[in-house]
């Protein structure tokens, strides 16, 4: 009776018929057991990827903790920093202003150049400006200097406010009274801003002799910087008298410069530019018509010499230092000098620049035979290269000085006095119509 009644309970039944049919799904399907490894692996994989993106984040971590500490600081600036900085360099001591001043550095060093807009940013130049005569405390002229840079970085503009309140005078006597020389340096960098301004601001300053009266005495950085500088400067259309006040006392500082010197191949090329701006604008002008004291002046010191043994250096002695446009200037001075002046005609004359001019056309025509000799040679082989191309458009182009410059020296005198002639009577038409 008892085994009947085990084999008519339903629910065992049930039980063992649901656990044969799991068995039989196991068995039938074998995918099961591979879908479940599957996942392991994927789940492990990415596990591993964040853990890397973890760390990944905490490397970045410092990087967005610096980015916050600087967009911290520029708000500040727009949102009332400036007027509190500005309200302790009026009222402030000297202690008070420094550390103000220290922290401006530090603001204008991280801002954008919309800060540069900013109105109360003309009136804070002026408040840095007024500390540039305290000279009996060093540290704040340098941190006085410091801020004037960074704002000229973010607002060159603002050069009028340095012309509107006479901040350059200041800034030169600091230059002899100044020992220190990265004050100096910060000078040099002020002045550098000003000049892509206003450099005709400087000229009638004298900051072009106050410049080179101490170029020998910095670094190469600074004088390139001088160099700009003054070249900058040299570009201005000036008055006889404007050259008689700036430029003329620092001839011989420039002379000196432009003395071929291959450590200082740089400064050396941007001197003679310099001079070649002077010379072309006074020729211009034509001051050099009857005015023996201009050419006095410029014979005085030894630039025509310098000229011949650069000349010499770079064809006889093939000097690779030497640019070619840099001849090309030196040429033009010369054709120059052989308009407007006779001693210095004289003079190169006596320095054997016709043996220089032969050795240049000799050199030049040897050039343009060996090009056409190439040329033949490439078409023969079927060669597209044009060989020595730049040598045949360099001939030409010096022949075009040089036989200008020997127009000048052996001119059609009929000719020439007709064209002078004519270049006084067009230029006093121009004075009675300016007057006019």
């Amino acid at each position: 009776m008892e085994k009947k009644s085990e084999q008519n309970d339903p629910k065992k039944e049930q039980d063992t018929s649901n656990k044969n049919s799991d068995t039989k799904k196991e068995k039938e399907d074998p995918s099961n057991t591979y879908n479940e490894e599957d996942n392991f692996l994927f789940n492990l994989i990415k596990e591993s990827l964040l853990e890397e993106k973890e760390k990944d984040k905490e490397k970045e971590k410092p990087k967005e903790k610096d980015k916050n500490t600087i967009l911290n600081k520029l708000p500040n600036l727009e949102s009332g920093f400036l007027s509190s900085s500005l309200a302790k360099l009026q009222n402030g001591d000297d202690m008070d202003i420094m550390s103000e001043l220290i922290s401006l550095c530090e603001q204008l060093s991280l801002s954008s150049d919309q800060i540069g807009d900013n109105p109360n940013m003309p009136k804070i130049l002026e408040e840095i400006c007024k500390n540039l005569e305290k000279i009996y405390l060093p540290e704040l002229i340098i941190y006085s200097l410091q801020c004037i840079n960074y704002i000229l970085d973010i607002n060159p503009g603002l050069t009028s406010v340095i012309k509107r309140i006479g901040a350059i005078p200041k800034i030169i006597t600091l230059i002899t009274s100044m020992e220190d020389t990265a004050c100096l340096e910060l000078i040099v960098a002020v002045f550098e801003k000003i000049s892509f301004e206003n450099s005709f601001l400087l000229l009638e300053n004298n900051v072009f002799l106050s410049l080179l009266n101490v170029i020998d005495f910095l670094a190469f950085a600074q004088r390139k910087s001088i160099m700009k500088t003054c070249l900058n400067i040299s570009v201005n259309t000036i008055t006889l008298k404007q050259f008689d006040l700036y430029i003329k006392p620092a001839l011989e500082q420039l002379c000196s410069l432009t003395k071929f010197n291959e450590d200082n191949n740089h400064i050396n090329e941007k001197a003679i530019l310099i001079f070649y701006n002077i010379i072309v604008i006074l020729n211009q002008g034509y001051y050099f018509n009857n005015n023996p004291e201009l050419e006095s002046c410029i014979n005085k010191y030894t630039f025509m010499d310098n000229f011949c043994e650069i000349l010499k250096l770079y064809f006889i002695d093939n000097n690779k230092k030497i640019t070619a446009d840099l001849i090309k200037k030196i040429l033009k001075i010369i054709n120059i000098m052989f308009q407007v002046s006779k001693k210095e005609t004289d003079r190169l004359l006596s320095l054997g620049i016709l043996d220089i001019v032969v050795e240049i056309i000799h050199h030049e025509f040897n050039d343009v035979i060996s090009n056409n000799e190439n040329n033949k040679i490439s078409n023969e082989l079927n060669d597209n290269n044009n060989i020595n191309s730049n040598t045949a458009k360099l001939s030409a182009s010096f022949y075009t000085e040089l036989f200008s410059l020997l127009t000048s020296l052996f001119p059609n005198s009929e000719k020439e006095k007709k064209e002078k002639d004519e270049k006084i009577l067009r230029k006093e038409n121009e004075k009675y119509y300016d007057f006019l």
